[in-house]
C-alpha cells in the first residue's frame, strides 16, 4: 500500500512530438536526403538595440544567412554530411555593429533550419554563439565554429543544432573586412554520439556506460569492507566483554563460551 501511496505521488505526464504546427498537431515529414542543401535563415535585427524586425502582420522577419565569398551565395549545410565549410564574409556596417551584439550577447545571433522538405514553414532553431571581445576600434572574434545538428534518422528530419566558438585564437576585425569563417560541422544520428572508450553499445540493444559499472562495482567493494570492520569490532566486543563468540550451530549465530 505504501509503495502505490509513493507512486500516486509522481507527477504523470503525456509525451508530445516536436515541434508542432500552429495546430499543435504533428508535422508532416517529408525526409531529407543525404546531401541535400538546407537553407539557414536568422531573424532580421535593427542595429541600434537589436529588437526583431517585424512585417506588416506582425511576424517575424528572418533573412538568409551572409553570402559567402567563396560561392557567392548564402551559407548552408548538407543533410547527414559532416565535415569543414569555410564561409568568409564582408563585414558591411550593419553586419559590424550586430556582431557587436551577438559577442556582447544583448541578442542571440537566431537562425533556423528546415525541419524537414515540407513547406510548411517548421523549423528547428540553430543559435550561433560567436565568442570574442569587443574595443573601441575593432572586435576581436574567435571565427571557428562548431556545428552540432541531430538529425531523425530514418526519418530523414531535424532534431536539434547548435554553433558555437571553439578555436584558440580570436582575429581583429573593423568595418568593411572580410572575415573567415571556418564551420566545423557534425551530425549525429537522433541523440547518440559517436562510440568511445568510455561509451558503447551491447547487443542486447541496450545504451550502457562504463562510468556506471564502475559506480556499482565501487558500491559493492565499500559494501564489503564496511561489513567486515563492523564484523571485526562486533566479533571482539562479544568475546571480550560478553563472553560469546558468534558460532554457527544456533539460530542467532551466538553460542555460549564454557
Amino acid at each position: 500500500m505504501k509503495l502505490v501511496y509513493l507512486l500516486s505521488l509522481l507527477p504523470f505526464t503525456v509525451a508530445e512530438v516536436f515541434p508542432q504546427t500552429k495546430n499543435s498537431k504533428s508535422p508532416t515529414v517529408i525526409p531529407f536526403q543525404k546531401g541535400e542543401s538546407l537553407p539557414i535563415s536568422c531573424i532580421s535585427r535593427n542595429i541600434d538595440n537589436g529588437e526583431h524586425k517585424f512585417d506588416e502582420k506582425d511576424n517575424i522577419i528572418y533573412e538568409s544567412f551572409p553570402v559567402c565569398q567563396e560561392t557567392g551565395e548564402p551559407f548552408t549545410l548538407k543533410y547527414g554530411e559532416s565535415g569543414v565549410k569555410n564561409c568568409t564574409i564582408t563585414l558591411t556596417d550593419e553586419i559590424y555593429h550586430l556582431f557587436q551584439l551577438y559577442i556582447h550577447q544583448d541578442v542571440p545571433f537566431s537562425c533556423r533550419l528546415p525541419y524537414s522538405k515540407n513547406k510548411d514553414g517548421i523549423s528547428i532553431p540553430l543559435t550561433l554563439n560567436f565568442r570574442g571581445i569587443i574595443e573601441t576600434s575593432h572586435l576581436d572574434i574567435d571565427t571557428t565554429m562548431n556545428i552540432l545538428v541531430h538529425s531523425g534518422g530514418e526519418q530523414g528530419s531535424i532534431i536539434s543544432s547548435i554553433g558555437y566558438s571553439a578555436g584558440a585564437n580570436v582575429s581583429r576585425y573593423i568595418i568593411g573586412d572580410s572575415m573567415p569563417i571556418r564551420f566545423h560541422i557534425n551530425w549525429f544520428d537522433e541523440y547518440h554520439l559517436s562510440n568511445d572508450l568510455g561509451h558503447f553499445d551491447l547487443s542486447l540493444g541496450y545504451d550502457f556506460n562504463i562510468i556506471v559499472y564502475i559506480i556499482i562495482g565501487v558500491a559493492l567493494i565499500s559494501g564489503l569492507l564496511v561489513y567486515a570492520l563492523m564484523y571485526g569490532v562486533f566479533n571482539k566486543k562479544l568475546i571480550k566483554e560478553l563472553g560469546y563468540k558468534p558460532g554457527y550451530s544456533t539460530e542467532l549465530g551466538i553460542d555460549k563460551r564454557d
